[in-house]
């Protein structure tokens, strides 16, 4: 299942904050950045849908995440 999520993670720099939460999520397979978006799109790939634990863990740290349908 791939899920695809608006964020405000919009560097380099904020993405290697971000990394270590989102490597904790033992549910995610892959993940990968798109800051050249203008929504700065994070896709996660799993087995089942995670969404609300990546918006929360994202938020827990400062971010804003919100699930595209």
């Amino acid at each position: 299942m791939i899920s695809v999520f608006k964020t405000n993670i919009s560097t380099k720099e904020k993405i290697r904050y971000a990394t270590p939460t989102i490597d904790n999520i033992t549910e995610i397979q892959n993940w990968n950045f798109d800051i050249e978006d203008c929504d700065y799109i994070l896709r996660i790939e799993s087995e089942n849908s995670i969404s609300k634990i990546i918006i929360h863990e994202l938020k827990k740290i400062g971010f804003k995440c919100l699930e595209l349908e």
